[in-house]
């Protein structure tokens, strides 16, 4: 580890940091969330369902804390091989979760409505005429969905060749595979969790974050739906467990693994630009943790892992000839479209944004225009409005623990009990609202008493990697246009960091009582 006292001093400044801002982000959704205005599709709580969400946040909390602390005294009564018996456990649940999962996928399937929807027509034309010719020549006739929004070319490619090869073997296209992928993707990245947890807790409190997994409802009701947020979970947790697993060895082994995560990085970030986040924690997490000579080789291997997949991804893109540097260039949004957005109520999608942006012909004049708005918008609200709008900014995206899938899937194909509670208008909607949120404040609650413990501890570790990450989100999203299904490829990262925080919080409860 890299002796440096400075990078030790400056990682239990941040950690403090994070505590105190983690703390406070809990509290203000306790205090002031969940009463929005109507028109940012999120669900709307009286004062009374305000409260109860705050109660079933204290029972959820109250519970689990008490079901860690049953975990690890029933892991140190196990008898035999302790071993055997974790594996056998931890592939029973995970087995479990995907049966259920590959259930609810099929029960809450719906009529695709927002970006799915067009990406799915896309790759049903590739599925059945095996080329892009098609979609091509849909671009240069005004349909520039893609070259307007190039972040989704990655996900576009993927579920071409998933729904080409479903069409070969059947004769027929079909949702079918690609929520089988989208299954997989989520119970995989359930899996990746459990084991990092394993490798950085050990097998008793890896067997509670398996725990958290099982009842953490996003994790079945975005089975359905085939996005980039879930399809994109498996990278991130990938690449964590890649690189922690790196810095564990040494030599040749080492630069191979971090190469191979920087492969999977690329990979992830053309699905999901959040990923970027990652990379940028991985390089100083490396500066923090290694000796000069050896930080310099792992940032070697890590880069070029990641710039040679950028490479093939790019001759990939070009030889399908779907889009031209003259397309990209007259229609492709600047990356200030989405901080304009960011800077207009919530920070969530405005349909008046995108109008305004795509009126002006040429990037550089779409960004010269958004560049406008931005200081104009800052200069209205000055530094308390400014302020005042991140606040209320990040109440909204973090306080949702159900990632915004209700609005994603209320198209229900066959309305059933389980739309009834996923979807708003659901009948019993506002008990697994209640519930969701409830998971979701005891999550933020403890990666702040996560952080608390790594500034005791004093060392560069693993959590000091995954609360890297967080904060980076945090600020991401306040810079950002945001909504909270942006955090769901993220979830892996929350559940660990809250399952070493509630190790934290039984430790605080036995010296309070110990008084």
């Amino acid at each position: 580890m890299n002796g440096n006292r400075y990078a030790l001093r400056l990682t239990k400044i941040f950690s403090l940091c994070f505590a105190a801002l983690f703390m406070l982000l809990g509290f203000s959704i306790i205090v002031s969330g969940y009463e929005h205005e109507k028109n940012v599709n999120t669900y709307n709580c009286s004062a009374l369902k305000h409260y109860i969400i705050i109660f079933s946040a204290a029972a959820v909390t109250a519970l689990l804390i008490i079901t860690y602390h049953c975990v690890q005294n029933a892991g140190r009564r196990l008898g035999g091989d302790k071993t055997l018996r974790y594996r056998y456990i931890v592939f029973a649940v995970i087995a479990v979760m995907f049966i259920v999962q590959l259930v609810t996928a099929y029960l809450l399937m719906f009529d695709a409505v927002t970006d799915v929807g067009i990406i799915k027509r896309y790759a049903y034309s590739y599925a059945r005429h095996g080329n892009f010719g098609r979609i091509a020549r849909k671009l240069r006739h005004g349909d520039v969905y893609l070259i307007r929004y190039p972040n989704n070319l990655a996900i576009t490619f993927l579920l071409s060749g998933v729904f080409r090869l479903w069409y070969i073997i059947t004769g027929e296209v079909s949702d079918a595979p690609a929520i089988v992928l989208n299954v997989i993707a989520i119970n995989s990245s359930v899996f990746m969790t459990v084991m990092l947890s394993r490798r950085i807790m050990g097998e008793r409190r890896s067997l509670f974050v398996l725990m958290l997994c099982a009842v953490f409802a996003p994790f079945y009701t975005y089975t359905s739906y085939y996005y980039t947020d879930s399809l994109s979970m498996p990278f991130v947790v990938g690449a964590v467990y890649i690189l922690i697993s790196a810095l564990d060895t040494d030599g040749r082994r080492r630069l191979l693994m971090l190469f191979a995560c920087g492969v999977v990085l690329l990979l992830g970030f053309k699905l999901k630009g959040s990923l970027v986040i990652v990379l940028v924690g991985a390089v100083v997490y490396i500066i923090l943790k290694l000796s000069f000579k050896k930080m310099v080789c792992a940032l070697l291997a890590l880069l070029l892992g990641f710039t040679a997949t950028y490479a093939a991804w790019t001759g990939v893109y070009r030889a399908s000839g779907i889009i031209t540097a003259e397309q990209s260039y007259e229609y492709e949004y600047p990356p200030t479209h989405w901080v304009m957005m960011g800077l207009r109520g919530y920070g969530n999608y405005h349909p008046g944004d995108s109008r305004y942006t795509q009126s002006f012909s040429g990037k550089d004049a779409k960004n010269a225009a958004d560049m406008r708005v931005i200081k104009r918008r800052l200069k209205k609200m000055g530094v308390s409005g400014l302020v005042s709008h991140l606040g209320k900014k990040a109440v909204w995206t973090w306080e949702d623990g159900t990632y915004f899938i209700s609005h994603h899937i209320a198209e229900a194909k066959n309305r059933n009990f389980l739309h009834e509670l996923v979807v708003q208008n659901g009948r019993y909607h506002f008990p697994f609202y209640a519930y969701s949120c409830g998971i979701q404040i005891f999550l933020i609650l403890m990666m702040a008493l996560s952080a608390v413990r790594s500034a005791r501890r004093r060392e560069i570790d693993a959590m000091t990697l995954m609360q890297g990450l967080v904060f980076g989100l945090f600020v991401f999203l306040l810079v950002w246009e945001t909504r909270s299904r942006y955090l769901y490829n993220f979830t892996p990262i929350f559940i660990l960091l809250s399952a070493d925080g509630t190790g934290e919080a039984i430790r605080i409860i036995k010296r309070l009582r110990n008084k």
